[in-house]
Formats: structure tokens, C-alpha cells, sequence
């Protein structure tokens, strides 16, 4: 026999190893917290993106290919250009309040 009880320091039995893993199928009393965070994370994930799956897939089907790149798609080069120049003259003023 290849087992033999107390011949070496930490072996166990094969019983009590199958009871171990038997056992680590639930989760622990802490890991609870982290999944329903990240669940309640998906969930809300799921509640942003389907509106805005839907609206983008009505404005396709319809032809609006302005409004589903406006929902889904990607600024341009010069639209963030444009945007940052509009901001900076925003803040000019008030950087200009500052120096005085």
C-alpha cells in the first residue's frame, strides 16, 4: 500500500482530500462582496449600452447615418481639434482673471 497513515509529515488521506474539495465549491464568506459589485457593474453596464445599442440600431434601419455616427461612432481629428479650441478660449478669460 502506497499510503500509509503518519509516514509522511502532511499527507493525507485520499477521504480527507476529497472532503477538502468537496467543500471549496461555495464561495467564502468575504468573496460575496466582490461579485455583487461586479455584477451589479455588468448590470448597469447592460442598462447603458442597450438603449443606446437600440437607438443606434433604429436610426440605421431608418437611415439616419448622421444620427448612428453621432451615437456610435468616432470623433474626427478635426472635431476634437475644435472642441479643445472652443474649450482653451473658455478658459482664457479666467486664466486671464488670474495673472491681475
Amino acid at each position: 500500500m502506497l499510503y500509509q497513515e503518519g509516514a509522511v509529515s502532511g499527507l493525507r488521506s485520499p477521504a480527507d482530500l476529497m472532503q477538502r474539495y468537496s467543500n471549496s465549491a461555495t464561495l467564502p464568506p468575504g468573496t460575496w462582496m466582490p461579485q455583487s459589485l461586479w455584477l451589479i457593474g455588468l448590470i448597469f453596464f447592460l442598462f447603458t449600452w442597450l438603449p443606446l445599442l437600440l437607438r443606434s440600431l433604429f436610426a440605421l434601419l431608418g437611415g439616419d447615418l448622421a444620427k448612428v455616427r453621432s451615437l456610435a461612432g468616432a470623433r474626427t481629428i478635426e472635431e476634437d481639434a475644435a472642441d479643445e479650441a472652443a474649450h482653451t478660449a473658455e478658459l482664457k478669460p479666467a486664466a486671464d482673471l488670474l495673472k491681475d
